[in-house]
């Protein structure tokens, strides 16, 4: 096959498993597609693992899974954690060593 005839099926054959209901990975240059468990069965979001990758991902925003998190408040729930890590979390190891003594 030439080079345009592989780029048409391979082009094809991606809205074909995105028709079905696959989900791309988000990893860069993983390309696995996944079939969420729940497809079908409404608009809830899952965790769907890779196979290739092994990335446990949402299947919804198709970023790291968030569990009970919605999608729309991941960002500044990120932020604030690096956050606390960054300056909060050395005040609160702190206070808990002074009660543990």
């Amino acid at each position: 096959l030439g080079w345009v005839s592989r780029t048409f099926s391979a082009l094809y054959l991606r809205k074909a498993k995105l028709d079905m209901g696959c989900i791309e990975c988000p990893t860069p240059d993983c390309g696995t597609f996944v079939l969420p468990s729940g497809t079908g069965t409404g608009d809830e979001k899952e965790c769907v693992h890779c196979l290739n990758c092994g990335l446990e991902f949402c299947s919804d925003c198709r970023r790291p899974h968030h569990y009970q998190s919605p999608c729309h408040e991941v960002m500044t729930l990120t932020r604030q954690w690096a956050e606390w890590l960054g300056t909060h979390r050395e005040q609160y190891l702190q206070r808990m060593a002074a009660r543990d003594r």
